[in-house]
Formats: C-alpha cells, sequence, structure tokens
C-alpha cells in the first residue's frame, strides 16, 4: 500500500495569522483564486504521489540523519509574484529570504532519499509558499500587484521538518503529521 505525503517545514502560527491578513487584503482584487488555508500552508521540501508504506521507517532515518547536519536558522518571508509570472498567474506566492540555508536542507534531502531508492524531484527546487491558485486563467497588469511585491511577513526560525500524509476530500486535502526530525541534534544553534 502507498501513501500521498510530502516532508514539509511547517509554518509558525504568527506567520500563518500574517498571511491569512495579507489574503484577505489580496482576495477583492483577485476573486478568481482559490487561497490555500493558512492553518496547513508550509513549505515543501519532498513530494511522494504515492511513498510506499514500507518506506516510512527510511525516510524518517534520512530525515533524522540530514537532520542533524542542518542547524536552525531564520528566513524572511517576504516579497509577492507569481507563477509563471505575474501577467498571466496560475500560481500566487511569497518568496524566503535567504534561500540558501533552505537550497542546502532540500538538496540533501533529496540526496538521501535518492540513496534509499525514492528518486529525485524532476523540477528544480523554488524556495516559496503557495498563496493561492487561480481557478481558471487569468490576466493581470502586473503594475496593480507593485504594493504587494514587496510585502514582509516576518522572520521565521526554521527548527524541524515534518513528513504529512496527505489525504484528498471533496473539502480539500488533509493533513496529518507522521513524524517529524529535529535540525542540529533537536535544536542545537
Amino acid at each position: 500500500m502507498s501513501l500521498r505525503a510530502f516532508i514539509a517545514l511547517p509554518l509558525p502560527a504568527h506567520l500563518r495569522q500574517e498571511i491569512a491578513a495579507l489574503q484577505q487584503t489580496l482576495a477583492p482584487v483577485l476573486p478568481r483564486v482559490r487561497w490555500v488555508n493558512p492553518e496547513q500552508m508550509h513549505l515543501t521540501l519532498r513530494f511522494f504521489p504515492a511513498l510506499p508504506e514500507e518506506c516510512l521507517d527510511q525516510v524518517r532515518e534520512t530525515m533524522l540523519s540530514v537532520g542533524n547536519f542542518h542547524a536552525p536558522f531564520q528566513v524572511d518571508i517576504g516579497g509577492f509574484g507569481a507563477f509563471p509570472n505575474l501577467a498571466r498567474p496560475r500560481v500566487f506566492w511569497l518568496g524566503l529570504r535567504p534561500e540558501a540555508p533552505l537550497l542546502g536542507l532540500q538538496r540533501h534531502l533529496d540526496e538521501g532519499l535518492h540513496a534509499i531508492g525514492l528518486g529525485g524531484e524532476e523540477r528544480p527546487f523554488k524556495p516559496h509558499l503557495t498563496l493561492g491558485r487561480a481557478k481558471d486563467a487569468i490576466r493581470l497588469d502586473p503594475a496593480r500587484m507593485t504594493a504587494y511585491q514587496n510585502w514582509a511577513g516576518g522572520t521565521w526560525r526554521v527548527t524541524e521538518m515534518r513528513c504529512y500524509q496527505s489525504r484528498l476530500t471533496p473539502a480539500g486535502a488533509l493533513h496529518t503529521s507522521l513524524f517529524h526530525a529535529p535540525l542540529g541534534a533537536g535544536g542545537a544553534p
């Protein structure tokens, strides 16, 4: 049997509140967007559309090993953009800076998962938090969004990774934490 699962960095509650306020501000400006529930917001490091259950122990061990080599770090949340771009947005996102610790952690995790036979990501990792997705094709004047492009949401101290199971329901995805791995051997500076 397999699980739909992902490894992510959970977002603290105070930042989810800041992001929820931004979404409320953007909703009248972008009415045809399905906003991500801030309670489920996270930074995905690796997604598994079908993770074999027998691999869960190896995934946990890989996460613990990788976590031991990365001390907790801070990132700033800010900057607003869209994939593929603001003129024809499909996904709206918030940026994370600096990217280097996030890129290093994700690369190390991906290498560890590849070593246990779980392959690698096909797309390059771009650290971001997904705010929402366009319900259909949207054309925007990017100039309308300049007021939001320098939005700053605060600082995030990243201290752990979590593996979540994701169940799709008619009301949206439900995420259940399966296990976690602290950074820096349990929080070393």
